[in-house]
């Protein structure tokens, strides 16, 4: 794989984990999200946000294996996502006025699990099949 295509596949979900990892690291919540905040309840957010994440990995993951098994990219960018999840919330351990929460975590897991799921749906829907995958990994 060419390094361009490696960097247009990774960079938009890595760039998207800086942004989490910004948001995580203030003390308050940034005055830009705090209307939202009223509107939804925060552990939508979570989900939102972190269904998102798995959907950037999907993305990631077929550019970089566009002929791989579709539904281990899938089970990868939800393991990456929850996997990110939790480094989340152990980062907001240290941030003053923030704090960790297995709620949130398991926000983070749902919204994972329904994106990914909901792309699996729709991938069967628009091509007939998942693919069967070879056990030895081949693809």
């Amino acid at each position: 794989m060419k390094p361009t295509r490696l960097l247009s596949a990774w960079l938009p979900p890595l760039a998207y984990m800086l942004f989490i990892f910004f948001l995580s690291a203030q003390g308050t919540i940034p005055s830009l999200i705090q209307p939202l905040l009223h509107l939804v309840k925060d552990k939508s957010l979570h989900a939102c946000e972190y269904g998102a994440l798995a959907l950037l990995f999907v993305r990631a993951g077929r550019l970089q294996f566009p002929r791989g098994c579709v539904w281990r990219i899938a089970v990868f960018a939800a393991a990456a996502a929850v996997l990110y999840g939790m480094t989340d919330e152990w980062h907001q351990m240290y941030v003053p006025g923030r704090d960790a929460s297995p709620w949130d975590l398991l926000a983070d897991f749902v919204g994972a699990s329904l994106a990914v799921g909901g792309y699996l749906w729709w991938y069967r829907r628009h091509y007939g099949s998942l693919r069967t995958c070879a056990v030895s990994g081949a693809e």
